[in-house]
């Protein structure tokens, strides 16, 4: 990779697949320094914001992870996850008040039921159960088949006081909190 950075050093995309390369080798400063080297080539282009951040996110260098993240949102507002990396960048250090408004701008341009439930497991996690159901039930109706997202619906009914209805059949409780992790974290797109 470092040659045909070489034969292309303009490329701000051979940098992002050089970065790509020092990921897999365990080489983070050096994947940090390639990714830097593409946004100076290419200012304007969001993808090199958006590798960069989220290799800050999994570094766990939350503040610089933001900084990238939200200058997707200023240079393309209509791409949804730039605002969910932002949103999950919030969960991911608890801060679910501030994480919400940017799924809902996610969920804005792209509805998906991953956005519903992660919306709705922030409610949660505020103790704001009555929010919550709802965002379950619209999350449930679109992947009715997802039993996280059944497990997530149930414990909001019962924490929000309601009866499970049909959502009692649910065969174990639900390890919400693990999966809503772990999908929310999955959600990072490269």
């Amino acid at each position: 990779m470092k040659r045909a950075v070489e034969l292309a050093p303009n490329s701000d995309e051979g940098y992002r697949r050089l970065a790509t390369a020092y990921l897999r080798s365990g080489q983070k400063n050096e994947a940090i320094d390639a990714y830097q080297k593409a946004i100076q080539i290419g200012p304007y282009y969001w993808a090199n914001y958006n590798s960069l951040g989220l290799t800050y996110y999994e570094l766990g260098d939350y503040d610089k992870a933001l900084t990238a993240l939200q200058r997707i949102a200023e240079l393309a507002p209509e791409i949804s996850f730039g605002y969910e990396n932002v949103g999950v960048v919030y969960f991911s250090q608890g801060k679910f008040k501030e994480s919400i408004p940017y799924f809902q701008k996610a969920f804005a341009i792209m509805p998906n039921p991953v956005l519903y439930s992660n919306i709705g497991t922030a409610y949660f996690y505020l103790e704001r159960y009555a929010e919550s159901v709802p965002m379950f039930e619209k999350a449930v109706a679109m992947n009715p088949n997802e039993e996280m997202l059944t497990g997530n619906l149930a414990d909001a009914y019962r924490w929000n006081g309601r009866k499970r209805n049909r959502w009692r059949r649910t065969t174990r409780p639900s390890p919400w909190l693990t999966k809503s992790y772990r999908s929310i974290r999955g959600m990072l797109k490269r």
